[in-house]
């Protein structure tokens, strides 16, 4: 069922209403409180894209492009200009087709972000720290569904939030949010405002980029991660989970090949918490052996 909403006068169809913090954010930021608007007036209904266009401001955007656009001439075009781009990393990552080429693209020097659409909480961190220890620290988090009020319980960082067809979007600003960052992203067309822009069909102006503030924060096996510009800031556990993560990775991307079903294992903290305990045996077991040859010698 459609609704009929005025944004300041500007009529938007939307399948479902608002819920309060997104009226709040208009209101905060568009200084717009939002009203229905009686169905009689669909015929001058605007679609959604049409918002940030109806509250100008100059263009402060930066582009991110998916997996499958690192080919396309205009990825290719910004990275020849020095644009570092942000890049989506899918739940898939740990294939090696796809593992490389994004490893390659973030040494020169794609940001990389984590696709959290499909993925539970739970398992976002999990994959959060393999990424980490696979040489791709997300640097913020990517929402395809849109907006939902859930998402202010994620912890702190920088999320990308999808606009899409039907729903009202987040206002084309910087939305701060306690220690929370959210972006509206927009495909393809540049638009006015604060945000992101997906997959841009052409190069943007130099003078419309601009970087948002990178990171991301989370908390795996009761261990805070807080990756930030220049480094990934952690406890003496959470050091020693990167490093049981690399010994993940081979075996990691070995399944990807052949038994691709048991991928999401990884992502579970049972099966971390397993690694971490076989790292530890191991050390144990090198420690002893190594004791019992100095005292033979």
């Amino acid at each position: 069922m459609s609704h009929f909403l005025h944004v300041c006068g500007l009529i938007v169809s939307v399948n479902t209403l608002p819920d309060p913090v997104l009226s709040s954010y208009y209101q905060q930021y568009y200084q717009c409180e939002l009203k229905t608007a009686d169905p009689v007036q669909q015929q001058a209904s605007s679609d959604i894209t049409q918002i940030p266009a109806y509250f100008p401001v100059p263009r402060k955007l930066w582009p991110v492009f998916s997996f499958d656009q690192i080919h396309y001439e205009t990825y290719q075009n910004m990275k020849n200009q020095g644009i570092k781009p942000g890049l989506i990393i899918p739940e898939n990552f740990m294939k090696p087709s796809i593992y490389f080429q994004i490893k390659q693209e973030v040494s020169e020097g794609a940001i990389p972000i984590l696709d959290l659409s499909s993925i539970e909480p739970k398992r976002f961190r999990g994959l959060a720290t393999l990424a980490t220890s696979a040489g791709l620290r997300p640097m913020a988090a990517y929402i395809q569904d849109g907006w939902n009020p859930n998402l202010k319980t994620l912890p702190a960082g920088l999320y990308i939030v999808q606009a899409n067809p039907g729903q009202l979007p987040l206002p084309a600003r910087l939305i701060q949010s306690g220690q929370q960052q959210f972006y509206t992203a927009y495909p393809q067309t540049a638009f006015n405002g604060t945000g992101i822009i997906l997959n841009p069909e052409v190069p943007l102006a130099e003078s419309e980029i601009a970087y948002p503030e990178l990171g991301i924060s989370w908390t795996f096996l009761n261990t805070r991660f807080d990756s930030q510009l220049n480094r990934v800031h952690t406890n003496p556990l959470g050091y020693i989970l990167l490093s049981a993560g690399i010994v993940i990775l081979p075996l990691h991307l070995v399944l990807s090949t052949h038994y691709p079903n048991l991928l999401s294992f990884w992502g579970t903290s049972t099966s971390w918490a397993s690694v971490f305990v076989i790292v530890i045996l191991m050390l144990i077991l090198l420690i002893t052996m190594l004791w019992r040859r100095f005292k033979k010698s």
